[in-house]
């Protein structure tokens, strides 16, 4: 399997996985057999740590309040980006500067291959 192709790492893409308990879905690809784009990965890392943080109590270190204030601003930023992005690519102006922001803002979000832009 070639580097570039992106079938699933983790199930072969084949989507499904062995268990104990036989074959389940596969939890990266959720079946699809391919690896998901990479903002589709942070946004289903972001909600695993919810799900984490929600069942912690907030004890004296204050770590689960430090994280999902750490999330929700992660979060932000993204929703920031994403329309920075929308902007310039909805921009006809196709001038070097709207690029380069449209070029950068994908490559933090991860939206598109690079030469699909």
């Amino acid at each position: 399997m070639s580097p570039s192709s992106r079938a699933c790492l983790t199930c072969w893409g084949e989507g499904e996985i062995s268990t104990e308990n036989g074959p389940d879905l596969c939890p990266d690809c959720q079946g699809d057999g391919k690896q998901p784009a990479a903002h589709e990965l942070a946004e289903r890392r972001l909600r695993d740590l919810e799900v984490k943080l929600a069942s912690q109590e907030d004890d004296d270190g204050g770590e689960p309040s430090d994280l999902r204030w750490l999330v929700h601003e992660l979060r932000a930023a993204r929703k920031a980006l994403m329309h920075i992005f929308t902007v310039c690519h909805d921009n006809g102006d196709e001038t070097p500067v709207v690029r380069d922001i449209k070029f950068l803002a994908n490559d933090a979000l991860g939206l598109f291959e690079k030469h699909d832009l």
